[in-house]
């Protein structure tokens, strides 16, 4: 393994476990490897997403508090991409695709925020 190399963190968790809950602060993102998460919103199911799936990404890009919550619906791997881990993989990239990531990030910050 190279200095540059990022050892990927993964979560096992069992059916109905509570990933984050709404309004709580954003630290992570995750990559479901394996079973299946639900994404609540006021109580309300509002997605269902499965293996590959990314969720929970404003949490890369913003330090606005969850906006949903997130449990598995059975059990379920995932992967835990943090804030740094996405900066550091980030600033390792062609300076025009960063600039195209920041505008993206401003845009979906600034809908968010004007959404109810």
């Amino acid at each position: 393994m190279s200095n540059g190399d990022i050892v990927l963190e993964r979560r096992n968790l069992a059916k109905g476990a509570q990933i984050y809950t709404q309004d709580e602060e954003a630290k992570n993102a995750y990559i479901i490897q394996q079973g299946g998460v639900e994404i609540i919103k006021n109580g309300k199911v509002s997605d269902t997403l499965g293996k590959g799936a990314l969720f929970g990404e404003m949490a890369l890009i913003g330090t606005a508090p969850r906006a949903a919550s997130a449990r598995t619906t059975e059990p379920t791997v995932l992967i835990v991409v943090t804030r740094q881990m996405f900066e550091e993989k980030l600033s390792k990239t062609d300076p025009f695709i960063r600039s195209i990531v920041n505008i993206f990030a401003e845009t979906i910050q600034k809908l968010t925020a004007d959404s109810p």
